[in-house]
């Protein structure tokens, strides 16, 4: 390979030259157009670069010098060797991953993630004990829990039980019964079966048998319309309901409206009539 630090001389054609002065004439070496690369000697570069090694073009007028091999590195490799140069490369490369480091270490996660699985198996611990290895408590003991845990602390206002709430609606319809019965029978003329349907306290209220008969002699029927039970207990009852009574009088008949109230008990087996309240419509 021939060798491109090399030069012929223009004058007596010797070839091989290596310094500054022909081998064989002694003639100067030639002045090239361009400059030469001080790294690798390429000569004629024209730009700011050399052509071959890519080297920046030194400052100065370095083709008219010859510069020694071991002398024309040093200049060229220290630049690229120094600290201050790297420096400004590795600096702000090294800052974002000590920066990911940092964070990745202060990042809760996996503090949360060991907290989140330590309940986890505690959880599952405690469902496997309770599930299949804590005693259980006797049958008799549990089902006086249930019934202490049930009892009503406050029986005023509870709910009547089922059997209560039958016994209240079937006297509610016995009294009104009764109080239906009592005005047929005024209707009838059955004057003593009525007044029998009243308690001794009712009849000492009308007052004597034959003056309480006598005052239904003009009266032709006696109805009791739209009745309602408005209480009900299994002794005692209150209802409400239209008392419509029809009279003979010198120019026909009459029909007179009551709003009635009336209560009735349970005296034994029967329903009486304690208190009749009519007031006119």
């Amino acid at each position: 390979m021939e060798d491109i630090n090399s030069w012929t001389c223009p004058k007596c054609g010797h070839t091989g030259n290596k310094g500054q002065f022909c081998g064989t004439c002694g003639s100067s070496r030639p002045q090239s157009d361009g400059w030469t690369c001080p790294k690798c000697g390429k000569e004629g570069n024209k730009g700011h670069f050399c052509a071959v090694c890519g080297t920046p073009e030194p400052s100065g007028d370095m083709s008219k010098t010859q510069v020694m091999p071991n002398v024309q590195q040093q200049p060229i490799q220290q630049p690229l060797q120094q600290q201050p140069i790297q420096q400004p490369i590795q600096q702000p490369l090294q800052q974002p991953f000590q920066a990911q480091a940092a964070q990745q270490s202060t990042s809760p996660k996996p503090i949360i993630i060991g907290v989140v699985a330590a309940a986890a198996v505690i959880a599952f611990g405690a469902f496997i004990y309770f599930r299949f290895m804590a005693p259980q408590p006797a049958a008799h003991e549990a089902v006086v829990q249930k019934t202490e845990e049930q009892a009503p602390q406050d029986t005023s206002t509870q709910t009547p039980a089922p059997s209560q709430q039958g016994e209240a609606q079937q006297a509610g319809t016995q009294a009104m019964q009764v109080m239906i019965l009592y005005h047929q029978r005024i209707t009838a003329r059955d004057y003593r079966g009525a007044y029998d349907l009243c308690t001794s306290s009712m009849q000492n209220t009308l007052g004597d048998f034959n003056r309480w008969k006598s005052g239904f002699t003009r009266t032709i029927s006696s109805e009791a319309q739209d009745i309602h039970v408005t209480l009900a207990k299994p002794d005692h009852v209150e209802v409400t309901y239209t008392l419509v009574a029809t009279d003979a009088t010198a120019n026909g008949t009459k029909v007179s409206r009551f709003h009635s109230t009336a209560t009735l008990v349970k005296s034994g087996d029967r329903w009486l009539i304690s208190t009749v309240k009519n007031k006119a419509l």
